[in-house]
Order: structure tokens, then sequence, then C-alpha cells
């Protein structure tokens, strides 16, 4: 079942002359990614859309292994007395 982001970055990708290096969808608890793979993670949502805290500490792990030695993490979290 793809979602609307998905679907939004095959189309960029076949309408564009700068064609996307890769998109895929997966589980952000459980990266089907070698260890030291990327020069940068981005971890949008999963911090809050994940909701017990051993989900979110298997997300923020599998990004660190992901992760290449000095590359970059930049996570976004919401608190949850944001709707307050």
């Amino acid at each position: 079942m793809a979602c609307l982001w998905f679907e939004q970055a095959q189309e960029y990708s076949r309408k564009t002359s700068k064609q996307l290096a890769s998109y895929t969808i997966g589980d952000a608890r459980k990266i089907d990614k070698s260890a030291s793979f990327a020069d940068v993670v981005l971890l949008f949502g999963p911090l809050y859309h994940l909701m017990e805290p051993e989900d979110r500490l298997k997300a923020l792990t599998e990004s660190f292994r992901v992760l290449k030695p000095g590359g970059i993490l930049f996570s976004v979290a919401i608190s949850r007395f944001a709707s307050l």
C-alpha cells in the first residue's frame, strides 16, 4: 500500500530532469540498510507517531546504526504537551 508522498516522489522522478537517487517505504524501527550506510538520516515522524517509548528508542537506535561515522541525524519530535 503506497502512501501519498511515495506516489508524489515517483511522479516527480518521472517528470523532472533531476532524478531522485532513491526513495523507499520502510519501518524506522527496522531499517533495511547495512550499518554505516547513510551520510544523513532524516527522522521526520517516527518520534511522534510511534506511541510506545521502546518503539521510539528502536527508531533512534536504527537511525544511528545506519548513519556513517561523522554523519548527521536530523530528527523532529513533538512534545506530548504541544496540543495544550
